[in-house]
């Protein structure tokens, strides 16, 4: 059964609308690794059954609420670097964006897309700390530990 957070109401094209917002646990699954069990956050428009997902809205503000806690989850359960570390991580080591993505072999744009957040990167912790070499006493000042 879904719990609830709190009510909310937004307004658009000069009309009000009142949801219920819920949370309630959910199974994903995310490329082709196991399934994981998340919470995710929906609007219900008030009056509805909370219990019917046909009622559920993602998060109108927010519609990526629920894509982006999944891919957090992911990269915890995989000991996948975020986009954060991963640009702390080369800012640590004095590299350019463009010295990088060559050090990867990838193309700059993807690179600077990941530390952009707007790329789902599928390089974790072994590839990032083999290819930059990262030292033992470097990873705990990007939060890390060492995987590989």
């Amino acid at each position: 059964m879904p719990k609830i957070i709190g009510r909310t109401t937004y307004s658009f094209d000069e009309q009000s609308f009142d949801f219920t917002i819920i949370e309630l646990r959910e199974t994903v699954t995310i490329g082709s690794r196991d399934a994981l069990e998340n919470t995710h956050r929906y609007w219900v428009p008030a009056g509805e059954d909370l219990a019917d997902p046909t009622t559920y809205i993602e998060p109108i503000t927010n519609p990526d609420y629920n894509l982006d806690a999944d891919y957090q989850l992911y990269r915890q359960q995989y000991n996948f670097l975020s986009p954060t570390a991963i640009k702390a991580a080369r800012q640590h080591l004095d590299l350019s964006v463009p010295t990088t993505a060559l050090l990867l072999d990838m193309p700059e744009e993807v690179f600077l897309a990941i530390e952009m957040v707007t790329y789902c990167s599928h390089w974790n912790k072994r590839s990032i700390c083999v290819s930059f070499s990262i030292p033992n006493n470097y990873l705990p000042a990007f939060g890390l530990i060492r995987t590989c």
